[in-house]
C-alpha cells in the first residue's frame, strides 16, 4: 500500500485533546447515531474528562436492521447523505427527549453518520461516509462527505480519520477551531499559481490542458465551500456528461473586492479530496473569464445570470453613449460561451432563468446563450457566516 502518512498527518493527541476539551466546554449536549466506520467517534470524546457533560446518547447502528429501527423507516440508501442527515435529525430528537426529561433545557446537537468502507469481502462501489449534525437554536444542518482519497488509506486509517471528520463537524458547528488534517505540503494551498488547476489529490495542471468539450466552470467565493455547490456541480456533471472544475475569483471582484493570497490559500484547503479549483485572476467579470477560457460552459445560479447581464457592469465607452451590453454579449457568443443555470433563491423569491429580464439579455440571446438545469439548493455562504449553531 502507498506510504499515506504525508497526505494524512493525523492530529496528535494534545491537539485532539484540547478540541475535545473545548467542546466539552460548552454548554450544548451531542447525542450520536452512528454506523459503522466511526465506532472510535465516542472513545475520542470520552478520554477526555467532561464526556458525561457532553454525551446524552452514543448509539452505533452497526447492521441495516438496527439503522431502520432507529429512524423507524426504510432508507432509500443506507450510506447516503440524506441517510446521514436523518439520523443525526433522529439522534437530535432523542437527545432533546433525554434532556427534557431530566430537567436540562441545554441546546441539543445531533449527529449522524453512515459509511462503507474497507472490508474482507467485494465492494460494489467506492469507499466514503457521510456525517451530518442538526440542532442549535435555528434547527440548521451542517453536512459533510468525503470520498476521494479513502482507497489510499487501510481500514484502520479509513476509520481513524471519519472520527476526525465527525469531530471537525462538530467543532465547526459549535463554532470552535477546527483540527487540521492535512500537510499543506502534500496539498498545494500555499503554493498556488494563478490559472493552474489543484486536482482533489494535489496534482497540478494548467489551466491551458484543460478541454471546453468535457468541462465546465463554476466560480464562486467559497466562504464557506458548502452542500449547495457541491451537490449543483454533482447535478451539472450528471446533466452534462462534463466534469466541473470550481473557479475561485482572487479579484478584484467587481463588488467584493480582492481577496489576499493568505485567504485564497485558507479557501482552497476546502477543497482538498473533494473537487478539482483553480484561482482566477483579473478576470472579475464573466465577460473576461470566457475571453481567457473560450469555449468553456460557466455554472451559474439565476440570481448570478441577472448580475453577469446587468447593464451597470458594462458602462458606456463615452458619456451620452449606451451600454456596452450588447457588446459583451456578441463577445461572448464569439467566444463560444455558455451558461448552465440553477434556479435559484434570492432574498424572499425564487429566481429561475426567464426572470433574466429582456432589457439584460432579450430571449434570442438567452436561448443561444444559456441552458437551465434541474435542480435547487437553497443553502447560502453567507447565511451559513452569520449562523454557526449555536
Amino acid at each position: 500500500m502507498t506510504d499515506v502518512r504525508p497526505l494524512y498527518p493525523f492530529p496528535g493527541a494534545a491537539s485532539i485533546g484540547r478540541a475535545v476539551k473545548a467542546i466539552h466546554d460548552r454548554p450544548e449536549k451531542l447525542a450520536i447515531a452512528v454506523t459503522g466506520g466511526f465506532a472510535g467517534l465516542q472513545q475520542l470524546l470520552w478520554e477526555v474528562g467532561g464526556s458525561s457533560r457532553t454525551l446524552i446518547e452514543c448509539a452505533m447502528t452497526y447492521s441495516q436492521a438496527a439503522t431502520v429501527g432507529y429512524l423507524g423507516k426504510m432508507p432509500e440508501k443506507f450510506v447516503s447523505q440524506e441517510t446521514a442527515c436523518d439520523l443525526a435529525k433522529a439522534a437530535y430528537e432523542r437527545g432533546r427527549a433525554h434532556a427534557l426529561s431530566a430537567g436540562d433545557a441545554s441546546p441539543v446537537l445531533g449527529l449522524g453518520a453512515t459509511a462503507t468502507l474497507s472490508t474482507d469481502r467485494p465492494k460494489k462501489g467506492a469507499c466514503r461516509y457521510h456525517i451530518a449534525v442538526c440542532g442549535g437554536e435555528a434547527f440548521r444542518t451542517l453536512a459533510f462527505s468525503r470520498s476521494e482519497g479513502l482507497e489510499r488509506l487501510d481500514r484502520k486509517e479509513q476509520g481513524w480519520l471519519s472520527d476526525l471528520d465527525a469531530l471537525n463537524l462538530i467543532l465547526e458547528a459549535l463554532g470552535l477551531e477546527r483540527l487540521d488534517l492535512f500537510d499543506p505540503a502534500a496539498w498545494p494551498t500555499a503554493g498556488w499559481r494563478p490559472w493552474q488547476v489543484i486536482w482533489p489529490d494535489g496534482r497540478l495542471s494548467r489551466a491551458e490542458d484543460l478541454e471546453p468539450e468535457r468541462t465546465l466552470l463554476l466560480p464562486g467565493s467559497f466562504n464557506p465551500l458548502h452542500e449547495g455547490h457541491l451537490k449543483s456541480a454533482e447535478a451539472a456533471e450528471r446533466q452534462t456528461g462534463k466534469h466541473v472544475i470550481f473557479l475561485l475569483e482572487g479579484g478584484p471582484h467587481p463588488e467584493k473586492g480582492s481577496i489576499d493570497d493568505a485567504e485564497i490559500s485558507r479557501r482552497l484547503a476546502q477543497f482538498a479530496w473533494k473537487a478539482p479549483v483553480m484561482v482566477t485572476r483579473g478576470a472579475p467579470l464573466y465577460l473576461e473569464k470566457a475571453t481567457r477560457m473560450p469555449g468553456f460552459g460557466f455554472v451559474v445560479g439565476a440570481d448570478t445570470i441577472c448580475r453577469i447581464f446587468d447593464p451597470r457592469f458594462y458602462p458606456p465607452a463615452h458619456e451620452g453613449a449606451k451600454s456596452d451590453l450588447g457588446m459583451a454579449i456578441a463577445l461572448l457568443d464569439h467566444a463560444g460561451t455558455r451558461f448552465y443555470v440553477f434556479d435559484r433563491i434570492d432574498g424572499d423569491r425564487l429566481r429561475t432563468l426567464e426572470d433574466l429580464p429582456e432589457t439584460h439579455l432579450p430571449a434570442y440571446w438567452r436561448k443561444r446563450l444559456c441552458t437551465r438545469l434541474e435542480g435547487r439548493w437553497d443553502v447560502s455562504s453567507t447565511e451559513l457566516r452569520a449562523h454557526r449553531l449555536r
